[in-house]
């Protein structure tokens, strides 16, 4: 929808009318003035939605999150001055997980800058080295070469935005005054709309090349293993068969994340193996199951055991994904073959070896430690951290979306996340890692899906309480279990817990807070979990509308020490 009232609306309209024809579905717009033009353009787009959200970081997740979710584009819009500098931490965490953000950051024109004119920072390459692309602007001009370098330029975009690697687009925007919808006599039916806007369409993305001449090595190797990192495909079924595909050939077992779908399809893949890092802290253990070959899809998973010991065996590593990012931090021998996993199972084919020694020793060790975690679990009554994740595994509704906070809840489910057919997908923020924008990136990726869960630790989501303003916003459900010990668990695992101070006060960071009053403060639905019998009710079934909050209250220092004591235990003695 083209409008003609005056040069920036045309402007605007122009761009978002591009936008709109290549595929955007979703506008996520922060108040302000200088942006009024395209607030107002993308509020009267059919077939935008258009979502005002008040805190900009709040907002830059939020996006995130519905952009993780659908693997397209989201517009983000502020105003000038310091409004775009709180986008940076979604920005980064885009970057670094490869989510397609279009950032628009509006601006005073050239004649206003540095002169002390209001509201006015230096926002070119406001984000550094980050976006895939960047660029500002021309001022709006009611002329049709000017029109069509709009067309254009918002074309580039979208592509950069997606090929060849997902990330951000930062365009900086400068309008003139008027900003509002005043008539200036200038852009009058400039344009004759169904030729102006012939040929944009939707983008298709590219065939990737596929992977040729596959490691011999591969096949000849009996001692092998396929690293399932942490991973939010877009197909999850085909994603999972095309490993378990290269599995079942190679007869290689799947060392399969807690981050990863593989672990919620595991019917698909026989030699799926999710104690991994607890069967790596058996020295002896550890020493017999060194591979030989390394196949790593995606990035690694989060456990420093599988990690050190990567390290330490020094195998010839392959990690398979199609972008060109550098996905080896421990700097080993590495291959990187830069095709999807989907691709490379579709082009790998040949009969099956045979069953190894090798392979059956991952497999019942494995079941052993599985058998033992779950006798375990079962038998703690009192409600107790490293319990939350292997209940969730359990009781949640089948297909399930779940986003999984940073810090010690991703470890918990590395730990004690069960394998099943729940066809359960995981979403996480595990470009950057930071604990920054959790509860608004799982609203975006909750927002018009079906009803969703978060697991998060209490600082996580105090850090993010201004993601409550969605509530008003926020189409569909999610449930936020809350483990609140009263600071930050995962430091009680590292060195500086034993010196105190300044342990508790810089590092743990109680808060003693009463959730009951935030959640009612921003119109929040809250219950206190004293029991598991109470949680999984209230799992079972997941309401269709609304936030909900269920808190769990845990005691920090246990939790550490059972850890602690008990991690290590389980795959001892299964040799």
């Amino acid at each position: 929808m083209i409008d003609y009232r005056n040069t920036n609306l045309l402007f605007a309209s122009v761009l978002t009318e591009t936008l709109k024809r290549l595929g955007l579905t979703t506008a996520v717009i922060c108040p302000g003035s200088r942006s009024t033009p395209l607030a107002i353009a993308f509020a009267r787009q059919e077939g935008i939605e258009a979502i005002p959200i008040l805190d900009e970081r709040s907002a830059a997740f939020f996006a995130l999150g519905i952009a993780r979710r659908c693997k397209l584009p989201v517009v983000l819009v502020c105003t000038s001055g310091t409004a775009g500098a709180n986008f940076y931490p979604a920005i980064i965490e885009a970057e670094e997980s490869r989510v397609p953000l279009l950032v628009l950051t509006c601006d005073r024109p050239p004649e206003l800058r540095d002169c002390h004119s209001g509201q006015t920072i230096d926002q070119l390459k406001l984000y550094g080295t980050y976006p895939n692309w960047q660029t500002e602007l021309a001022l709006p001009s009611a002329d049709m070469g000017m029109l069509a370098y709009v067309r254009q330029t918002t074309i580039h975009a979208w592509e950069r935005a997606l090929y060849p690697v997902a990330g951000v687009v930062h365009i900086n925007i400068p309008f003139r005054d008027p900003l509002a919808p005043i008539p200036d006599g200038v852009a009058d039916n400039l344009l004759d709309e169904e030729d102006f806007f012939r040929g944009i369409k939707q983008s298709v993305k590219p065939m990737q090349r596929y992977a040729q001449n596959f490691p011999v090595q591969w096949q000849k190797s009996r001692r092998g293993i396929i690293i399932a990192g942490v991973a939010q495909p877009e197909n999850a079924r085909e994603y999972v068969s095309a490993i378990a595909h290269l599995s079942k050939l190679l007869q290689f077992p799947v060392l399969a994340e807690g981050l990863s779908p593989v672990r919620n399809y595991a019917s698909l893949n026989p030699y799926l193996i999710s104690t991994y890092d607890l069967l790596l802290r058996n020295t002896e253990l550890s020493k017999q199951l060194q591979p030989e070959v390394v196949i790593q899809v995606g990035e690694l998973p989060t456990s420093k055991e599988l990690r050190n010991w990567l390290t330490s065996t020094q195998a010839q590593r392959w990690v398979i994904e199609e972008s060109n990012h550098n996905l080896d931090p421990l700097h080993g021998k590495t291959t990187h073959l830069q095709v999807s996993i989907e691709q490379l199972a579709e082009a790998y084919k040949f009969s099956p070896k045979d069953n190894n020694s090798y392979l059956q020793l991952w497999c019942e060790c494995n079941a052993k430690v599985r058998l033992k975690i779950d006798i375990e679990m079962a038998e703690i009554e009192q409600i107790f951290e490293c319990k939350t994740a292997w209940l969730l595994s359990k009781a949640l509704p089948t297909e399930t979306p779940i986003f999984i906070s940073n810090s010690m809840p991703v470890r918990d489910i590395e730990f004690f996340w069960q394998p099943s057919n729940s066809n359960i997908q995981p979403f996480f923020n595990r470009g950057a890692n930071g604990i920054d924008g959790t509860l608004s990136t799982a609203l975006g990726i909750a927002h018009r899906q079906q009803s969703s869960v978060m697991l998060t630790g209490d600082l996580a989501l105090l850090h993010d309480t201004n993601g409550f303003l969605l509530n008003n916003k926020f189409v569909g459900h999610l449930t936020i279990i809350l483990i609140n010990n009263n600071g930050g668990g995962i430091f009680e695992m590292l060195p500086i817990s034993k010196f105190e101070p300044p342990f508790e006060d810089f590092f743990a960071t109680p808060q003693n807070i009463d959730f009951a009053k935030i959640c009612a403060t921003y119109n929040v639905e809250y219950e206190l979990i004293n029991s598991w019998e109470q949680l999984k009710e209230k799992i079972n079934l997941l309401p269709s509308t609304g936030i909900r909050v269920l808190e769990l209250q845990t005691n920090r220092k246990l939790d550490a020490q059972w850890r602690k004591e008990n991690l290590v235990k389980f795959a001892g003695n299964i040799i």
